[in-house]
């Protein structure tokens, strides 16, 4: 266990929070060419344990390739790639998705911002 501003945490997945968190500033400096995409796959699961962890009311469903994503009534479908951009604020303000979901999905910005993810 790790002591942390919100307190003990388990060492895995503070590991994966700081993975993501480096992924996310990495992709900054060298945006993720298509042909890596299938390397990192792991930001899509680890996004979706993050929104389960945040006990969100946005649920997923994952296919081969595509998310649904699913807030209450609404539903908006995104590529495996543009789910990761959404959960970190790099989603094109164009992208077609409703306010509601696309805010749901910004969780990993939005619970640094609060202090409720570790790190």
């Amino acid at each position: 266990m790790l002591i942390t501003s919100v307190g003990p945490y388990p060492n895995g997945p503070q590991a994966f929070h700081y993975a993501s968190e480096w992924a996310t500033h990495a992709d900054g400096v060298a945006p993720v060419e298509p042909g890596e995409e299938p390397g990192r796959a792991w930001r899509v699961r680890f996004g979706r344990f993050a929104l389960a962890e945040l006990d969100s009311s946005a649920q997923t469903v994952q296919t081969e390739r595509s998310l649904t994503v699913r807030l209450d009534s609404l539903g908006a479908e995104l590529s495996p790639a543009d789910f990761v951009e959404a959960t970190v604020v790099r989603l094109p303000a164009a992208y077609p998705i409703d306010p509601r979901p696309r805010g749901a999905l910004r969780f990993l910005a939005w619970a640094r911002e609060q202090g409720t993810l570790v790190p």
